[in-house]
């Protein structure tokens, strides 16, 4: 069989794999979303593309959203996911925002596999079975089932991970032609995630060198120069956008104080006690215990003794150095242990750069330690296919690894789809103005920004939400004015609808549901008594307009009031 046509039917393999660990979405794109009923991040991905679809078709601004952030706008000249937004478009231009998100994900699910495949088959030159393997690997892990639960579809494009990995290995060998696309591809991580750029970098900064120390240097040069001057030519306008230099780029997108560290509550521990900490940190996955992969990661290390060490050195670096980052940053050896104090490698890059704590689910990096135990497999399997009792053991071993994955980390379908619902009563907006979403108290105040964001998509209004920063002034406009309906304080509540209506606000949507019944209640009667309900059947959203009286506060003056209440709180 050609190679042309063993590709077609790996990548139809993988499209099943992806459409079966992901049922019954395929069944319903437009109705359901990849992505945990906890989580947000689908929302404001959905809303990313929409933006982006209309900014390429209609007279938006594709670099700065008026319609979110209202009425300051929301700047997306250091967005994640924005080559997502861009590739995003073809696929809405024939279906609705959500299916379009949906099918991205799925392709971006297979894709992976398939780049997982090439590499191993092409770069590696194994046969087709360990080639399959390493796919499986790298597709279905830990770290790819949190991109799925947080719903960040534009992370299952992670295929450029083994992508970069497989034109290394090419450009090593002296073709310039992979040199350049290498570059490249660094330079499409650098513009779709933080993550991936993060992973990216390590990857090249692990196969790159541990592949001279191997002896394979022959002719890398040149192909080490197209990779670095195409990766600065292509990553140089991240850098052009913030005019600055690509150093100060990159520490304004990742800035610390907007991207606190995930909730890794282990200070330090004993070297003895480590395994038991693990599951605190990166085996953790939405409150089940998982793993970077018992199977691949006891079964990959067998690489390490069948298979010459020029071969298997790159990726064992790549394996390791991703599942010790895994570890998260607070894990470190005591003074009892080794006599001296051991940061591990994630607390001591953060040290060097705040920027590196924007990586706050450490989880992630089990992607690179997955591209790693791939690669070690699909050179482990292809060595036992030329000895006569590994030659029997092979489908054991492969079998192994791929129910470890697909069991644990592939078809984990609870709680990884979220029906779509858009509530009624966004069509009675007056449409004079921006829109104020008041919700209740949750924890996770993303969310509710995230859906108002998702709401805007239907509806069409600008939004005072911003759901890319926790504190917003959407949230503190709607802690306080949700409390001062609640308790009846009419001066406040109406001094806040008169900031309102100096932002441009000309209604307020009340997610009744979100707040406790008597609370609602009592939210509903007064706001009856400071705007104009349009309905007086509660039920779904409920609109209330904003009388005209109400805009004798200017816009400067309102974004003022956010300013000083913001320093009280």
């Amino acid at each position: 069989m050609s190679l042309t046509k063993e590709a077609a039917l790996v990548a139809l393999l993988f499209a099943a794999l992806a459409v079966g660990s992901t049922w019954p979405l395929a069944a319903d794109l437009d109705g359901q979303i990849l992505m945990s009923s906890e989580r947000f991040d689908g929302y404001g991905t959905i809303w990313l593309g929409e933006h982006v679809w209309r900014a390429l078709t209609g007279d938006a601004q594709l670099l700065h959203a008026m319609e979110m952030n209202h009425p300051e706008g929301l700047d997306l000249r250091l967005a994640d996911s924005f080559v997502y937004g861009l590739l995003f478009v073809p696929l809405r231009a024939v279906m609705p925002s959500v299916a379009a998100f949906n099918i991205y994900a799925l392709i971006s699910l297979a894709g992976t596999g398939l780049a997982g495949w090439w590499l191993a088959r092409g770069p590696l030159g194994t046969r087709t079975l360990p080639a399959l393997v390493c796919g499986i690997v790298v597709a279905f892990n830990a770290a790819m089932l949190n991109y799925r639960i947080e719903g960040e579809a534009y992370l299952l494009g992670s295929w450029c991970l083994p992508l970069l990995a497989g034109l290394l290995v090419l450009a090593g060998r002296g073709s310039v032609r992979a040199g350049a696309g290498a570059g490249a591809c660094l330079a499409v991580l650098a513009w779709s995630s933080g993550y991936l750029a993060i992973d990216g970098a390590f990857i090249a900064a692990a196969i790159a060198p541990l592949s001279v120390l191997a002896g394979q240097r022959r002719g890398i040069a040149l192909p080490a120069l197209a990779f670095v001057v195409v990766a600065l030519v292509l990553i140089a306008p991240l850098a052009s956008m913030v005019g600055a230099g690509l150093e100060n780029a990159l520490d304004a997108r990742f800035r610390a104080d907007e991207a606190p560290l995930a909730n890794i509550t282990a200070d330090s521990v004993s070297l003895s006690s480590m395994i038991a900490v693990l599951p605190e940190t990166a085996f953790l996955r939405q409150g089940r215990l998982s793993y970077a992969g018992l199977a691949p990661l006891v079964l990959g290390a067998g690489a390490l003794l069948v298979v010459p060490w020029r071969k298997w050195l790159p990726w064992a670096g790549v394996a390791l150095a991703g599942l010790v980052l895994a570890l998260g940053p607070y894990l470190r050896l005591t003074d009892a242990d080794l006599g001296v104090g051991l940061t591990l490698p994630y607390a001591a890059l953060a040290g060097l750069s705040e920027s590196f704590t924007a990586y706050r689910m450490p989880i992630r990096f089990l992607a690179v330690s997955a591209l790693g135990m791939g690669a070690l497999l699909a050179l482990f399997l292809d060595q036992l296919a030329t000895v006569g009792v590994g030659r029997r053991l092979r489908i054991p071993i492969a079998a192994a690894v791929v129910l470890d994955c697909l069991v644990m980390n592939g078809f984990a379908l609870e709680r990884t789809l979220t029906p779509v619902e858009i509530p009624d009563g966004y069509e009675r907006l007056s449409k004079r103005g921006a829109v104020f979403d008041l919700w209740g108290p949750d924890r996770q105040m993303l969310r509710h920004a995230g859906l108002s964001a998702f709401y805007q998509t239907a509806h069409g209004q600008p939004v005072v939400a911003d759901f890319t920063r926790i504190e917003s002034p959407q949230t503190m406009l709607g802690e306080r004015l949700g409390v001062a309906l609640a308790v009846g304080e009419q001066d406040d509540a109406h001094e806040l609808l008169q900031v309102l209506a100096g932002l441009g606000v000309s209604d307020v949507a009340l997610h009744a549901d979100t707040f406790r019944s008597d609370d609602a209640a009592a939210i509903r009667a007064r706001l009856r008594i400071l705007a104009t309900p349009t309905s007086r059947d509660p039920g779904g959203v409920e609109i209330y307009t904003l009388p005209e009286r109400l805009e004798g506060m200017s816009q400067d003056e309102a974004l003022a009031h956010i300013a000083n209440w913001s320093d009280d709180a």
